[in-house]
């Protein structure tokens, strides 16, 4: 493990946030492995698939914006594998059918799997989410959301408002997800990671 290492990885993955929020398409597939996978609440599948459907998904006008905390990175005694954590939330503004203008701020944790190829570059292995809660606020203080708790009665308290969003675009959202609200799925997340970063010794 090299404090090189570390700041690769970081960069990686800042690279990659980056490259997702400015439409950056061809830098972003650069970052994923030939084996990635990518699980989040309405992707699952391959790191290369990933980016051609947040590409579809831009071009149909749904974008969003990631602010992220610090990326905590934990290299391997051999060099070769990386867990990352950071704290991120995802952001977009949208027009409800009555016209009012809102702000959907989601709160997650993005959990990466890295690893170091023989060329030395660091490519990214999996990337999974984990929810925390969301909201939705009118950009416009006093104006009303029509909403109803029946329209959010299907989705999880974790990530109820972002379901609701991506639901409405035709998405299909996955409700299984790691979050809050289930605290052994995230347990679980973090053993899972742990446990591939020591066998690679």
């Amino acid at each position: 493990m090299s404090t090189e290492d570390i700041v690769l990885v970081q960069q990686t993955i800042c690279r990659e946030r980056e490259a997702r929020d400015r439409q950056w398409w061809d830098e972003m597939r650069s970052l994923y492995g030939a084996e990635s996978w990518v699980d989040l609440s309405w992707y699952q599948g391959s790191g290369v698939d990933f980016v051609n459907e947040s590409m579809k998904l831009a071009k149909g006008g749904t974008t969003a914006k990631h602010q992220l905390g610090p990326v905590i990175v934990r290299v391997n005694k051999a060099g070769t594998r990386a867990l990352a954590t950071v704290s991120a939330s995802i952001e977009t503004r949208l027009t409800m059918q009555d016209g009012v203008e809102v702000d959907l701020v989601a709160q997650t944790r993005l959990l990466y799997r890295a690893i170091k190829g023989i060329d030395a570059l660091w490519k990214l292995e999996r990337l999974n989410c984990i929810y925390e809660c969301d909201r939705i606020i009118p950009t416009v203080p006093g104006q009303s959301i029509r909403m109803t708790l029946d329209d959010l009665r299907p989705f999880r308290s974790s990530y109820k408002y972002l379901s609701w969003f991506l639901a409405a675009k035709g998405l299909a959202v996955n409700q299984g997800l790691p979050g809050d609200d289930r605290p052994e799925q995230v347990d679980k997340l973090y053993s899972d990671g742990f446990h591939w970063l020591k066998n690679g010794e």
